[in-house]
């Protein structure tokens, strides 16, 4: 009897061993899901009430070094703030100086950018706001405790070419009344970037003015450094050793369709780029490209989507448009250029690269908006839905692309293994049934592979950003959403009437599989998309210098900023976000692909360019040293589980044997 029992314990353990050895380790599926956390306004006290989170991206960050990361963001009620992850409460509320501060009436759409500034191992926030003054708060761990984060202001300049090069009102007249005083004041809406370009441990930074040209650099300690005026724009730059010369240069991308690489150091330029010559009217770059190796050659190439829109007489015009993409060389050559008949006119997302067909070279992952934008056209919608899509790395030719519902298509994606097999999902928001939350793409196929609600009725503000907020080595995402709020302070279109909030979302997802959030591209020290898995430092080469031609860096009017009207909080009906599409513009491929089948791309409006002089083709890299590949997770590979279990039961029918 005593025996029995003994091989039924046995079996019984074993079963379970083997049922808990077959399932992943991590990432069961969107199916586990769950929002951990809603951080609203009653849950965190703040003094202000928060509006709507309306950064383009928030960023995530450990201040006080416990393994929890504190959740950062500008808020429209233009406060920054600095969040506890766990609790929902705030840590730090601070306020950047504006005019009039209390009447404001521009919201804050400027990422906060943060790390070690003075290389001293305390942390700092760089503030950019609406107003177009930069901030930098540093971290004070002796006044600060576990519920309250003490923030020291190190220095305040307000972002302004006129303040520093002394011919800018000769050379931009257009700027100015008659009687000298200037017809409007400098915006910003773009993030700072920081890098040390220098070597002495301290971070530069870099920003850009909106609706007044100015490309800016400034120390660590808020002194200027440099700054062009030829181009404006709400974008931003993103730094890199684009040509192996041993030297950082800032690649900056303007609403105007100029793309500028600068030497970070002295603030020559190095390189334009006029989309505006090459098909694309008004070109503009509303968020920053990607300065990535595609290749892993060690020289970085520059991928961007600009803005297509022609108005003619043909009401059909707004579904003619198809914005424009690129990927120059380190010189800044077209490396190709392509455009479909199925895309949108505007592209307002941060793109990721990452090899999705397994050829060495990084592919480039984009998702559009389907509206005109603003001037010419006021935001109107196109017959087609908002397109995700990759576009193949060597050639810009198209890997797959789908039609995704998405209500006001400025919202960024998240790349992570969601299911813990070893490959990777994009995590894109959408709406289905009338609601809205996150849909799930295989990134090879595009294939739909769930979908997950989330806000409780709110509209989606911006699209997640990923990390692990609690040091467990799984993924959480936080989500931003907005409703319209009772007893509204309303000051424009844009700020006073929006209640915000987050919602942390638990994946169960292995940090291991994270491989883009756009909160990685903010500064060198975190930025994990620049060169896949492969962080080798360049050796450096002998540069080849490109002058750009007098048209190029000739001050012209400042164009149209391509801001981002506020959206309604109401939830469309699907009729509202997928219009039938009409005869005359092919609709984008919405049938799911097959798990295996790539689906076929249109025939490009525009031939991929490859020049024969480029040379960031020339010597593609092992595979090994560029292809982001996935962390093998602690779990079973396919068919391993059945295996084990039949090798494990018949260990236990000997056993039993032998016991009888």
């Amino acid at each position: 009897m005593r025996s029995r029992r003994a091989s039924l314990m046995l079996v019984a353990t074993v079963s379970v061993v083997l049922i808990a050895a077959s399932i992943p380790a991590s990432g069961a599926g969107v199916e586990s899901w769950r929002e951990s956390l809603v951080i609203d306004t009653a849950r965190a006290g703040p003094e202000k009430m928060f509006e709507a989170f309306d950064t383009a991206s928030l960023n995530l960050y450990d201040f006080n070094g416990d393994g929890r990361l504190e959740i950062i963001s500008n808020n429209d009620n233009n406060r920054v703030y600095v969040i506890d992850s766990g609790t929902g409460k705030v840590l730090a509320e601070l306020q950047t100086y504006h005019y009039n501060n209390s009447k404001w009436p521009a919201r804050e759409l400027n990422p906060v950018a943060i790390g070690d500034l003075y290389g001293d191992g305390v942390p700092c926030m760089v503030v950019p706001n609406s107003a177009s003054f930069l901030t930098a708060f540093c971290y004070d761990a002796a006044g600060s405790s576990s519920t309250r984060f003490n923030f020291v202001e190190k220095w305040r300049v307000k972002v302004d070419a006129a303040l520093y090069e002394k011919d800018f009102k000769e050379t931009h007249p257009y700027l100015y009344h008659p009687n000298g005083t200037a017809k409007h004041t400098a915006g910003m809406d773009g993030h700072a970037y920081l890098a040390d370009v220098d070597g002495d441990g301290k971070l530069e930074i870099f920003v850009e003015t909106d609706s007044w040209p100015g490309q800016f650099s400034f120390t660590h300690d808020g002194k200027y450094r440099w700054s062009r005026s030829f181009s404006d724009g709400n974008a931003g730059a993103i730094v890199r050793d684009i040509d192996k010369d041993g030297v950082k240069d800032a690649v900056f991308f303007g609403d105007g369709g100029l793309v500028t690489a600068y030497n970070a150091k002295t603030g020559s330029i190095k390189w334009n780029f006029d989309t505006r010559k090459h098909g694309a009217t008004p070109g503009s770059i509303p968020v920053p490209g990607l300065v990535v190796d595609l290749h892993g050659d060690g020289r970085y190439e520059t991928v961007f989507g600009a803005r297509q829109a022609v108005q003619t007489n043909d009401p059909n015009w707004i579904n003619q448009s198809h914005a424009q993409y690129y990927a120059l060389d380190h010189r800044g050559q077209i490396l190709w250029h392509v455009s479909y008949d199925w895309m949108n006119p505007l592209q307002y997302n941060h793109p990721a690269a990452i090899d999705v067909n397994g050829d060495g070279v990084l592919d480039v992952v984009f998702l559009d908006w389907n509206t005109i934008g603003h001037k010419p056209g006021n935001w109107n919608t196109t017959n087609r839905k908002s397109n995700l899509f990759v576009l193949n790395g060597k050639d810009g030719s198209v890997i797959w692309h789908k039609g995704i519902t998405i209500y006001w298509s400025n919202k960024d994606f998240v790349i992570m293994d969601v299911d813990g097999d070893g490959s990777q999902e994009i995590v894109a928001p959408t709406a289905k049934n009338g609601k809205e939350g996150l849909g799930i793409y295989d990134l090879k196929t595009g294939a739909d592979k769930g979908f997950f609600a989330a806000g409780d009725g709110w509209s989606m503000t911006r699209g997640p950003v990923a990390g692990d907020l609690d040091g467990d080595g799984d993924v959480e995402l936080i989500v931003p959403f907005n409703r319209r709020a009772e007893g509204t302070n309303y000051r424009s279109i844009d700020v006073g009437y929006r209640e915000g909030k987050l919602v942390i979302i638990e994946t169960g997802a292995a940090k291991s599989g994270l491989k883009f959030s756009a909160n990685f591209l903010l500064n060198d020290e975190i930025d994990l998309g620049a060169k896949g898995t492969s962080g080798t430092p360049p050796t450096p080469v002998t540069p080849t210098p490109v002058t750009p031609t007098p048209t190029q860096t000739t001050p012209t009017a400042s164009p149209t900023p391509e801001t981002t009207p506020t959206q309604t909080t109401t939830t469309p009906t699907p009729a509202e976000t997928t219009p039938t599409p009409t005869a005359t513009t092919p609709a984008p491929t919405e049938t799911t692909p097959s798990p295996t089948a790539e689906v076929t791309p249109s025939t490009p409006i525009v031939t991929a360019t490859v020049p024969p002089t480029a040379t960031a083709t020339a010597t593609p890299p092992p595979t090994s040293t560029v292809t982001p590949t996935s962390t093998p997770q602690e779990s079973l590979v396919p068919g391993a589980g059945v295996a084990l279990a039949l090798a494990a039961l018949a260990a236990v029918a000997v056993l039993v044997r032998r016991r009888r």
